[in-house]
């Protein structure tokens, strides 16, 4: 046979190459062909037979590491990062370089809190309607961006539900997995419960007063209640049962708190006296605040609680907590409170059945506070008339076993209670409503 080398060579120019190239990829592997001097100083590893068309001191070199402002990466190609890419650290031509994956932020991706929207990291990701802070995970730059150009501005969105374990959602702007409850949150009709059960409870009789006993029906199921429940009170089912409005302590209501037994240590402030700030040393307020919250909504929101989110929002200073500091912290717990020192209108308001905290001062007739200085909250709640005296229900979270639950009279033309009043500006009488 003759051999024709024209056309053995047209032949080998149709083969296509399978050999590596300098500065190419390695052959089936993961790397660059570099010499091996280069990739050394790279603190990188060379390794052989993955770049057999280069010389031999080109071989494959795996495992660059490198490092961007205090961010590792990786030396790679660029077609295979799929994070930040930044020139000038590896070996190689331009299409190799330093591959910074990205890191995801703690709630980023993740479905708004109470708001139809997903939260984005706001230094990296822009959003095109106002986002809404508080309703992600994660740190404050990670905030809700709203599918809705209108999102809910509602302040009794995210709020927890009340007797229902479940969130205040505005089903106009979100949407919720579960079947929606009316009647459990402060607001419009929009607002609406978002229970955390996906079975939530149904039963027509939860909600009616209980039989023989001060105190609402409750499916204890999907609903918790600040007293022992009783049993036999309620019709329905065993899940039924009676949540008192008040315990064991005779005339003390359930929702009655003694800020005596509070002792936690919430905060420290150097130069007072005592120096550990507890609920029992400075916490009528508050105490005051709980118990209002929980006639007005059935959720006990415990003292130590209001005591904290005060102190780490800068409403405390030591010295007990203010007017606005108090309706700073309802607000968060939706009740608003109203202060006033008009008391026709505070009469009007225990007649509808809201009550009031009253700013006490120093009085010769009622020892509510004992220093001449001082000043001390106590919650009134519920009136009566008497001979044509208009009194009120005096529950003093100081009171040991006095003035709990205790008939007064109100005014101080009748020598009431109006006598002890602090003399605030804005008027002493902080009317609690939803």
């Amino acid at each position: 046979m003759h051999f024709n080398p024209k056309l053995f060579l047209a032949f080998l120019a149709t083969v296509p190459s399978a050999f590596a190239a300098l500065n190419g990829k390695c052959d089936g592997v993961s790397g660059i062909c570099i010499n091996t001097s280069t990739c050394q100083s790279y603190g990188g590893q060379s390794i052989s037979g993955k770049c057999p068309s280069d010389p031999n001191d080109v071989k494959c070199c795996q495992t660059i590491t490198c490092n961007s402002n205090g961010r590792s990466g990786t030396c790679m190609f660029t077609d295979q990062c799929d994070g930040e890419k930044v020139s000038g650290l590896c070996p190689g031509g331009n299409d190799f370089k330093c591959c910074i994956k990205s890191q995801k932020t703690e709630g980023v991706g993740e479905r708004c809190n109470g708001v139809a929207g997903t939260c984005i990291d706001v230094n990296t990701t822009t959003c095109p309607t106002q986002t809404v802070t508080g309703k992600c995970p994660g740190p404050n730059n990670v905030r809700c961006c709203p599918d809705s150009t209108t999102p809910a501005t509602d302040p009794n969105v995210g709020k927890p539900c009340n007797g229902v374990a479940g969130t205040c959602i505005d089903v106009n702007t979100s949407t919720c997995p579960n079947q929606t409850l009316t009647g459990k949150c402060p607001g419009g009709n929009n607002i609406r419960c978002c229970p955390d059960s996906t079975t939530p409870s149904t039963d027509p009789n939860v909600g009616k007063p209980c039989n023989g006993v001060a105190g609402t029906c409750i499916d204890v199921n999907t609903s918790t209640c600040p007293n022992q429940t009783l049993t036999g009170k309620c019709p329905g089912g065993n899940n039924i049962r009676c949540c008192p409005d008040s315990n064991s302590n005779g005339n003390r209501p359930g929702w009655y708190i003694n800020q005596n037994d509070h002792t936690e240590v919430i905060c420290t402030i150097p130069g007072s006296s005592p120096e550990n700030k507890t609920v029992k040393s400075s916490g009528c307020g508050i105490s005051c605040l709980s118990m209002a919250i929980n006639i007005l909504r059935g959720v006990y929101v415990t003292p130590e609680t209001l005591f904290r989110e005060g102190y780490n929002a800068g409403q405390y200073w030591g010295d007990g907590f203010s007017h606005d500091a108090l309706s700073y912290l309802g607000g968060n717990h939706g009740v608003n409170i109203s202060w006033t020192g008009n008391l026709d209108t505070v009469y009007s308001a225990l007649q509808q059945g809201k009550p009031v905290i009253f700013h006490t001062g120093f009085e010769n007739t009622y020892h509510f506070t004992s220093t001449k200085d001082g000043g001390h909250y106590i919650l009134l709640y519920g009136s009566n008339t008497v001979n044509g005296i208009q009194k009120v229900y005096v529950f003093d979270p100081n009171g040991g076993n006095n003035h709990i639950n205790e008939l007064m009279t109100l005014r101080s033309a009748n020598g009431g209670i109006e006598v002890a009043k602090r003399g605030r500006a804005d008027g002493d009488f902080g009317i609690v409503s939803n």
